[in-house]
């Protein structure tokens, strides 16, 4: 390794001049005596160059070495006091194989809030409410925001973000906004309805039902709510993802027939593999006729099936020409006027039932009701949109009201689809999925119900 003064070259003069002069001891600073180098750290240094102390004859004597081949052979030499800096504060660099020491420059941040309030660079290439403040190796760098969109076409060909947890899809199913001049990636919605959902194959190993959030179908794994032996599609079970509760069992069609059908589209049933089926079915159900051979019946395909109803409340309304009471049934299709003293005297009015104040005044008349949205069930009698009461002797009573028409459908307060489907044509429903699109009404935390066909609010 080069060096600007040989160590030895200092110890052979030394020796040469205590021999020429019979000398017995070197010119060294007498004040620090040593047996070896180690003995000399801590001395200052005050030559002009660099280098480090060695033991000679007993005294330390500066050895002035300031080449390098490489950083390692800048270790062990002494910090010049003439630096700016200590060696705490600094650090060696070999340049031009050299050392050279360097004083270390204070970071000027840690993190990025650390330059809050520096003065904007100039030279950053925008201003500063276009742009941000980092950190970078304890510098503060005014960095401008990037702008890669001004409408969402300028995102088209941007690399879709796979490893964003909460992006479930693939750019097939997705789509770019343009939201701040920044490419967001969104998921298209796949459902508004629940019953949109049901349609598609089950993907879980476990049982479960099927939930449409955010416009997003979920399978979700319900091993406890599947098992309860009740198949309900409301709270969207199907014979794929509930088999335990929604599979039933057959010989053959007939046996399936005016069983509940589940399925969001029309179609007819089929007993495949002793199971009953629901099948959705767009060219044979539709073609005017009813064939219950092929497994078409109400339920599922009612444009050919149903002749004048499907429950016996969608009878409420129709003459009643019996010289008895009792309730409307619904078989078939058609209605049917049931002579019936028991239940009709019970001092209960059911319309679920088919009982009306018609066929059974006794009970209903029309009533008896404890609210107003208890009257839901009744068809509305009256030629013009409005609400019903309930009086204080617990019946039903219509009555037209200029509140109808005010765009805001207030079940609870008597208003139904039938009475005023100005404001609530969307509340009528066959099943509570129907109701998940609608809001419920402010200061109310609960779900809707579907309740005698109509969306009603149940609130906590």
């Amino acid at each position: 390794m080069p060096h600007a003064r040989d160590r030895w070259t200092w110890i052979g003069l030394l020796l040469t001049l205590g021999l020429s002069t019979g000398a017995a001891q070197c010119d060294c600073d007498s004040s620090q005596n040593c047996s070896q180098d180690e003995d000399c750290a801590g001395m200052l240094w005050t030559e002009d160059c660099v280098g480090r102390w060695a033991c000679v004859e007993g005294g330390c004597l500066p050895d002035c070495q300031d080449g390098c081949a490489q950083l390692a052979d800048c270790e062990d030499l002494e910090w010049p006091a003439s630096m700016d800096c200590t060696e705490a504060s600094g650090h060696w660099e070999c340049q031009a194989q050299s050392c050279v020491p360097v004083c270390t420059p204070e970071p000027e941040c840690d993190l990025a809030a650390d330059c809050d309030g520096l003065t904007w660079p100039g030279d950053a290439g925008c201003a500063q409410a276009d742009g941000h403040w980092e950190c970078q190796q304890g510098a503060c760098e005014g960095v401008c925001d990037a702008i890669e969109c001004d409408e969402h076409a300028d995102c088209i060909g941007e690399e879709w973000p796979l490893d964003n947890p909460g992006l479930d899809c693939t750019e097939a199913t997705g789509h770019w906004e343009c939201e701040t001049h920044t490419c967001v990636a969104y998921c298209n919605q796949e459902c508004t309805f629940l019953s949109q959902c049901m349609l598609r194959d089950w993907p879980e190993v476990c049982p479960g039902h099927w939930s449409c959030e955010l416009g997003r179908c979920r399978a979700i794994c319900d091993p406890t709510g599947c098992g309860d032996a009740v198949c309900d599609p409301d709270l969207g079970e199907t014979e794929t993802s509930c088999p335990a509760d929604c599979v039933e069992a057959c010989a053959s069609v007939s046996e399936c027939l005016d069983r509940t059908w589940r399925l969001p589209c029309i179609g007819a049933w089929a007993c495949l593999a002793n199971t009953c089926t629901p099948l959705c079915d767009y060219t044979q159900c539709g073609d005017g006729l009813c064939d219950p051979a092929a497994g078409e019946d109400t339920g599922g395909c009612p444009d050919d099936c149903l002749t004048g109803c499907v429950w016996p409340e969608d009878c409420l309304g129709e003459t009643w020409s019996q010289l008895c009471t009792g309730h409307w049934n619904c078989f078939a299709g058609a209605c049917q006027a049931v002579c019936d003293s028991v239940r009709c005297g019970d001092g209960t009015c059911m319309p679920g039932q088919g009982e009306d104040g018609a066929n059974c005044s006794g009970d209903c008349g029309y009533g008896p009701c404890s609210q107003a949205e208890d009257c839901a069930a009744y068809p509305w009698p009256e030629g013009c949109g409005g609400r019903w009461s309930c009086s204080g002797q617990g019946a039903c009573q219509s009555a037209c009201d200029a509140g109808c028409g005010d765009a805001a459908c207030e079940v609870l307060a008597g208003e139904t689809p039938d009475g005023c489907p100005d404001d609530c044509a969307a509340y009528a429903c066959l099943t509570s999925g129907d109701c998940d699109p609608l809001s419920l009404p402010a200061g109310c935390t609960g779900r809707f119900l579907c309740v005698e066909r109509v969306c009603r609010p149940i609130c906590d």
